[in-house]
């Protein structure tokens, strides 16, 4: 029976430094692991909700070049109504994207900023016009012409380029989001 105490009392209690290092280190990695997936998860994010607002742009002008909506700052009469040929969407490489009609002045339907991703290319001009009554791609150069291609946007991360997104619109005015 003494011999059993003594043995009891020698028994060592709690955790060795090399358990300690391991159990440090698995957490370490158990955190740098979790901090990866949830900046990737963001970066996605960010880009999912500039093709969003990218694509609902899209869908805002298409629509008011099919039912002929003039924008709010032009007068409503029948010379600007006979006058409506097309809805631009134009898009710069920093992120500000406009909806406006071929009229002059105030012709702007919206304006909206998407600083937080990158663009494949600027919109310019005519590059994005739907045209009135019927809503499919135009030119506008030399006078409005139907496009027989389709345009592409792709958006990306500006911190991960690989996460992207892309936007077609084809010759029928049609918007695929892949």
């Amino acid at each position: 029976m003494i011999y059993d105490l003594r043995d009891k009392n020698n028994e060592k209690k709690g955790f060795s430094l090399i358990e300690a290092i391991v159990v440090v280190a698995m957490m370490g990695l158990m955190f740098v692991g979790g901090t990866v997936v949830y900046s990737n998860f963001t970066n996605r994010k960010e880009v999912d909700e500039a093709t969003s607002k990218i694509i609902s742009q899209l869908e805002i002008a298409r629509s008011n070049a099919k039912a002929g909506i003039l924008p709010p700052g032009v007068a409503q009469n029948q010379t600007n109504v006979n006058n409506f040929r097309y809805v631009a969407v134009t898009l710069t490489t920093v992120g500000v994207l406009t909806v406006a009609s071929n009229h002059g002045g105030s012709n702007v339907y919206s304006t909206t900023n998407i600083e937080s991703v990158n663009f494949s290319r600027a919109l310019n001009g005519c590059d994005v016009c739907f045209s009135a009554g019927e809503s499919k791609l135009v030119t506008t150069v030399p006078a409005p012409q139907v496009y027989t291609y389709n345009v592409s946007l792709t958006i990306s991360s500006k911190k991960v380029p690989s996460i992207a997104r892309t936007i077609t619109i084809d010759s029928n005015g049609v918007i695929r989001r892949q």
